[in-house]
């Protein structure tokens, strides 16, 4: 029978005490990587209004994942939300199942998301929420002036109003993505990723109906559709960009409008930047805005420049959109879960669906002037 002494039953049991503060190290720092996960604020959703943590964890919150695990539905309204493509099939309508996002040792805790626009056309038109399903207003078509002074005991002359009544009917926006019911057991990595997705989607879509909708066929009649087209009434030959939208405020003003800004697509606003004097040739002067050096808010004339890849390049937008133009809200951005799809249920999927109800009013279209560079 083999003898074992004290020292090589202490040196292992070092060896073994080592190992096990080793294990234990390894399990604190990857359950400390796990809660910082959780916790992790909604960087894309915060700024939306649906609080400091993001979108899923008010869901969770709401109580929307345990009703949907127990009955198969759940739903989550958005409040107060506020963000500023054509309606169509938008990207990203993929199946999301558990194998899209694995977790392997040392995956990053991030999904990489697509591009996003910075500036969205709500941003620049005053939100009013509503509870009806339609909006009427009165909007006055022509005014006749006859005042004028008169002698005493004279007949005074007869100015005229005429009005129309507008109807602005509201638009449902809308789209869904499925999914495995398994993305649910990966929320920290995916809820908020697929909810950010989703409200992108649909920003961009109502940026397209808030500019370019035609009126028809359930889309919104936008500010590019209403707005009076750009005249050319004070152009001159060998206008720059610049000169035109010059041109297209003084049309405003001469027709007793105030113009606050204009809506411009980045590449245009890029030609504009790049612009030179003519001080020893043509374009080889200094920059007309100050050269790549600035730090200048766009502005041109006085007037805040928004810039939008919603807008479409060549094209410009101009206009009093205080008091002019407003956007009605009647439901905010929502999502809803549910497993009443087609065979969804057997087939453990959820379909998950994001939708508003908004219609754009404008009040004065002659307070705008859209046209090409």
């Amino acid at each position: 029978m083999a003898h074992v002494t004290f020292d090589e039953i202490s040196r292992e049991l070092s060896k073994y005490q080592a190992t096990v503060e080793s294990g234990q190290k390894s399990l604190h720092r990857r359950l400390d990587q796990l809660e910082a996960e959780f916790n992790r604020p909604g960087d894309a959703l915060s700024a939306g209004g649906f609080g400091g943590d993001g979108f899923f964890r008010d869901f969770e919150v709401s109580g929307a994942i345990e009703s949907f695990k127990k009955s198969g539905r759940g739903i989550f309204e958005g409040q107060g939300f506020c963000w500023g493509a054509p309606l169509r099939r938008l990207p990203g309508m993929k199946t999301v199942t558990s194998t899209t996002a694995p977790t392997p040792v040392g995956r990053l805790p991030e999904i990489v998301a697509g591009v996003t626009r910075a500036v969205r056309i709500r941003d620049l038109i005053p939100r009013i929420p509503v509870s009806e399903g339609s909006l009427t207003f009165l909007r006055e078509v022509t005014y006749t002036n006859r005042a004028s002074p008169v002698q005493e005991t004279a007949s005074k002359p007869p100015s005229a109003i005429t009005f129309e009544q507008v109807n602005v009917p509201l638009v449902c926006i809308a789209h869904w993505l499925p999914a495995s019911k398994q993305v649910l057991d990966d929320i920290p990595l995916l809820r908020e990723f697929i909810a950010g997705r989703l409200l992108d989607g649909l920003m961009d879509a109502e940026d397209f109906e808030l500019m370019f909708g035609d009126g028809t066929n359930n889309h919104m009649s936008g500010l590019d559709s209403q707005a009076a087209a750009y005249a050319g009434t004070y152009a001159q030959a060998g206008d720059t960009y610049i000169d035109k939208l010059g041109h297209a405020l003084q049309e405003l003003e001469n027709n007793n409008y105030s113009p606050d800004g204009f809506v411009l697509n980045p590449v245009d606003w890029r030609r504009i930047t790049l612009q030179k004097t003519e001080d020893g040739g043509a374009n080889k002067g200094s920059y007309v805005l100050g050269g790549p050096g600035s730090t200048a808010t766009p502005q041109l004339w006085s007037k805040p420049v928004a810039l939008s890849t919603a807008q479409r390049e060549g094209r410009f937008l101009v206009g009093q959109f205080a008091g002019s133009v407003a956007l009605f809200d009647r439901m905010g951005p929502r999502i809803d879960l549910s497993s009443e799809h087609a065979d969804y249920f057997v087939l453990n999927r959820v379909a998950i669906r994001c939708e508003e109800r908004v219609a754009l009013a404008v009040f004065r279209p002659a307070a705008f002037r859209v046209g090409n560079f």
